[in-house]
Order: C-alpha cells, then sequence, then structure tokens
C-alpha cells in the first residue's frame, strides 16, 4: 500500500538544515564554529582592503577532540 503525499512532507524536504552553535565543555558558545548535521563550519569575514565580506567554511576533519 502506497502512502499519499501530504503537505507537511512537502515542507520538510524543502526545508534546508539549520546551522546550530558549538559549545565548548563549559556551555559556552565557540565564535563562529558551527554545526550542519554531521558537518562543522567555520564562519570568517574576508578582507577585501576596502570591504570585508563573510565567509563560511567546512571544516576536513573527521574528529574533533573533546576537551
Amino acid at each position: 500500500m502506497e502512502r499519499r503525499a501530504t503537505r507537511g512532507d512537502a515542507q520538510q524536504r524543502n526545508h534546508g538544515g539549520s546551522f546550530l552553535p558549538v559549545f565548548d565543555s563549559r556551555k559556552r558558545k565557540i565564535p563562529g564554529l558551527w554545526q550542519r548535521g554531521s558537518f562543522y563550519y567555520a564562519q570568517l569575514r574576508v578582507d577585501l582592503g576596502n570591504r570585508h565580506i563573510p565567509a563560511t567554511i567546512r571544516a576536513r576533519c573527521l574528529i574533533l577532540p573533546r576537551f
């Protein structure tokens, strides 16, 4: 028996994951470090001389140490 698609299903498929802040062992937010799914991202500001632009870079490490 096949299930019919509902309006809620379409909303869930179109919704992208959100970035969650990363906390240290003392439950303090680590500035510029975010998690989305199983990946970690660093949020930086790039200086182009006359202006700054934000850049989000995915971390390339597989295991982050726990402190």
